[in-house]
């Protein structure tokens, strides 16, 4: 009796619906990532008011980005050379990307400290 149900050409149909409904569920599944994945900090960095400071890389960074451009400024100066300035005191995320590494940025929590008073 059971395999008279499946001859039928809708039962066929309906084995084979779910078969390929089984299967796409599990590829999407599987290709979804979670869209709010953060970024581990991979140094920190204390900088005084108006210093600048350099960070060579082993590799050639291909893009970078600052989190509040007004606590601290990144700019690019060589493939391997980040140049930093302190501009206000504040915390701030300097991240970047470097080539081979693609996927895999590096992130540094960037701590401005305030100007000492004179006495």
């Amino acid at each position: 009796m059971f395999t008279k149900t499946l001859t039928s050409p809708l039962a066929k149909f309906g084995v084979a619906a779910l078969l390929i409904a089984a299967v796409l569920s599990v590829t999407v599944s599987s290709l979804r990532a979670d869209p709010l994945e953060e970024i581990p900090v991979t140094a920190n960095l204390t900088m005084k008011h108006l210093e600048g400071k350099h960070i060579i890389t082993k590799a050639g960074i291909y893009r970078i980005s600052v989190t509040n451009k007004s606590i601290c400024d990144a700019r690019i100066v060589t493939p391997t050379q980040i140049s930093l300035i302190a501009r206000q005191p504040g915390k701030t995320h300097v991240t970047f990307w470097m080539v081979g590494h693609e996927g895999t940025p590096s992130k540094i929590e960037i701590n401005v400290l305030p100007k000492k008073k004179k006495k």
